[in-house]
């Protein structure tokens, strides 16, 4: 129907013509948005393998802090036994400690 009124107005041409100008500025649009979310996901995709590259230097870091608390409470033990002083838990207040001495 469109194209008969367009015969009929002489319009066919520049009608055509608008609707490539449109449908190409329309591409154009759509090429402009895929390029910036391809961006943001690389971006994105960098920064959530930095923060688990952090996260695992983390978990080596509080593995190896526990290992170094349970030597100094090994370490701890050892020296108040040393001493002949017994303590139920390495943490208790010094009333709670029994001299094993004699």
């Amino acid at each position: 129907m469109s194209y008969i009124w367009c015969l009929v107005l002489g319009l066919c041409a520049i009608h055509y013509n608008t609707d490539f100008l449109y449908s190409s500025a329309n591409a154009k649009k759509w090429e402009i948005e895929l390029a910036t979310l391809k961006n943001n996901n690389m971006r994105l995709t960098s920064a959530l393998q930095e923060s688990t590259a952090n996260v695992e230097e983390w978990k080596r870091q509080l593995h190896s802090y526990k290992e170094e608390n349970q030597r100094m409470k090994t370490k701890y033990i050892e020296l108040e036994a040393a001493k002949g002083i017994w303590c139920h838990d390495i943490y208790a207040s010094p009333h709670f400690c029994v001299s094993v001495s004699g």
